[in-house]
């Protein structure tokens, strides 16, 4: 049934009363599935008079006295309530549909010409990323020529640079850094607007941990490139507005594909990641994820915090990492979830207002499609539940919601009397 829930103000005037409802909009739910929302309309107002008082002079009072005094009360009172009803629903409203939060890139900020500073290293080349990266000015192109390139350390950035291989560059790389247990090949850091594009980039050995760290670089982009061999891919720390677009990510089932800790409005898109702990780890708000196909990981994506407990650390932080919010007011839509071990989405530790668009696809999955937490109580860390999100998908689509207030349409809801929470 549709739910409503009333508001009754009882306005004692003299020798009537009026009641009045003010409605309010709520989710319909049924035993099986979330099947909508919707308005339920009442008349604002009924009044009946008592029969002590004569037909003439109650018609008198009706009509000259009360209820226009009525009137202007009932007005009152509505606007009021109305306006406190208003409030909170466009808050609620704004938190998911606000556009402007959410980063689409436009791949032509991305294309270069040699109008600026363009450096080319010849392939065969050792150990001569790290210097020209040094040599380059803020804004410059370094250009891997077709063929090897070998470093035997960590490359960092910190400068605005664009590094683009021709087809067929290849980038192994190594870390011989341990102090932290990122580990990363390449640390892009302090340099906003950063772009990596169209490299293979392999492991010269086993040292190195994750591939790409970009930290405290806003606005950077990888783009068009394979990484494989590595326990993590890309890790992206205080990296507002970052694009991670067009990229085969191929994991050692020992971390994750793409972990988003710290980065607001972050966009990832048309990505193949396979063979992870966890495809996409997603923390922070207004992320995009669209287009990505996420097949033979432990799990395909996780929305939910990242916590200190998992002793990660970063190069020049001996202190672990820890997102600074859950994932909150994500967007997913045109993803391919298919034949993850374990679960296809998972939305934990209180994850909110995240959008599942109807066109994802879901299937083969060992567990479930998706699974949305409760209240966990791990023994070390409490979790708490994952609240307000809406899900839209297909009556194929297996789905265990633990959770509060969350709005599913479609999907076949496992019982959770016979699976409990």
């Amino acid at each position: 049934m549709w739910n409503k829930i009333p508001i009754r103000a009882y306005l004692p005037v003299i020798i009537f009363q009026c009641k009045i409802s003010i409605l309010k909009l709520k989710p319909f739910l049924n035993s099986k599935k979330h099947t909508g929302m919707g308005y339920l309309r009442q008349p604002l107002y009924s009044c009946s008079f008592p029969d002590v008082f004569s037909t003439n002079l109650l018609k008198f009072m009706k009509t000259k006295i009360f209820l226009p005094l009525t009137s202007l009360l009932l007005a009152a009172l509505l606007f009021n309530a109305c306006q406190k009803e208003a409030e909170t629903e466009t808050v609620e409203i704004q938190q998911v549909t606000d556009e402007n939060k959410y980063y689409t890139p436009n791949l032509t900020d991305f294309v270069t010409d040699r109008s600026g500073y363009w450096t080319e290293i010849p392939a065969g080349s050792v150990d001569a990323l790290s210097q020209a990266i040094a040599e380059a000015d803020a804004g410059g192109v370094i250009y891997l020529k077709a063929g090897m390139h070998t470093e035997t350390d960590r490359v960092t950035v910190n400068k605005r640079i664009k590094l683009i291989g021709a087809e067929g560059a290849i980038l192994r790389i190594q870390s011989n850094d341990t102090t932290s247990t990122s580990n990363p090949a390449i640390h892009v850091v302090n340099a906003p607007g950063t772009a990596i594009q169209n490299i293979v980039i392999e492991p010269y050995n086993d040292g190195a941990h994750t591939a790409v760290l970009f930290e405290k670089s806003p606005q950077s982009a990888l783009l068009s490139s394979k990484i494989s061999g590595f326990p993590m891919a890309v890790l992206i720390e205080k990296s507002d507005y970052f694009a991670l677009i067009n990229n085969q990510l191929i994991g050692t089932k020992e971390n994750h594909g793409v972990l988003v800790n710290n980065g607001k409005s972050v966009y990832v898109g048309g990505n193949d990641i396979s063979n992870f702990l966890r495809g996409l780890w997603a923390c922070d708000e207004w992320g995009t994820a669209e287009n990505n196909t996420f097949h033979g990981n432990n799990n395909g994506a996780l929305l939910c915090k990242y916590n200190t407990i998992f002793g990660f650390t970063i190069p020049g932080n001996p202190d672990p990492i820890s997102a600074d919010m859950t994932c909150k007011a994500w967007k997913l839509r045109n993803n391919i979830f298919v034949d993850n071990l374990n679960i296809g989405l998972a939305i934990f530790d209180g994850a909110t207002l995240n959008f599942v668009a109807n066109t994802n696809q879901f299937s083969e999955h060992g567990i479930y499609d998706i699974w949305i937490s409760g209240d966990t109580d791990t023994g070390v860390l409490f979790l708490p539940a994952s609240s307000k999100n809406t899900i839209h998908t297909n009556s194929t689509t297996i789905i265990k919601d633990c959770g509060i207030d969350n709005v599913i349409n479609g999907g076949t809801l496992i019982d959770t009397t016979l699976d409990p929470c």
